[in-house]
């Protein structure tokens, strides 16, 4: 009879041992002032690799002290040779699947207007399109809404949005 790895004696070592990595990393990385009270200490430095090997890092940058002021959407915006058009964005789902759609919201924020990658960004949405329709697309705009995030107490509490096209592709046509 085979044995179980988290029923032998071994094996709950090796799982408590993990667990205790992980919770002495998210309690250091994230108590206030422990990183200062700790600095110096091979436990600093032990934490930050653990953290960053485990994906626990967490970077509270974005709150302060200069949180971001902009609200920016992406889109695609699809015309085909037929005159119909549809708008292609980013995921976004709520509840688990805001995790794996995490990293799409963070790629639509890193993009910049005379940045190199609007054009494989372009292609994937025209292939995305034509997956979902059984049509190629004839033209794909790459399209930022913005708006101001004002002060907390403001109302409204964003200003108006503005929407630039920042690429615009026009996929090969296929026979």
């Amino acid at each position: 009879m085979r044995t179980l790895f988290e029923s032998t004696p071994a094996g709950r070592a090796v799982i408590s041992s993990g667990l205790v990595v992980v919770l002495v990393t998210i309690l250091v990385g994230n108590l206030p002032g422990a990183q200062t009270t700790l600095a110096g200490t091979p436990l600093v430095d032990i934490v930050e690799v653990a953290s960053y090997e485990t994906g626990l890092y967490q970077d509270w940058g974005i709150f302060s002290p200069n949180p971001q002021q902009l609200v920016v959407y992406l889109e695609g915006h699809i015309n085909y040779p037929d005159g119909t058009s549809s708008v292609w964005q980013l995921p976004s789902r709520s509840g688990l699947g805001e995790y794996v759609d995490f990293r799409w919201r963070e790629f639509g924020n890193c993009l910049r207007p005379d940045d190199w990658s609007w054009r494989p960004l372009a292609e994937y949405v025209a292939h995305q399109a034509q997956r979902a329709n059984g049509r190629p697309p004839m033209q794909v705009s790459l399209v930022c809404r913005v708006s101001e995030v004002r002060p907390p107490g403001r109302v409204p509490d964003r200003g108006p949005w503005q929407q630039t096209e920042v690429f615009s592709y026009a996929p090969p046509s296929h026979p």
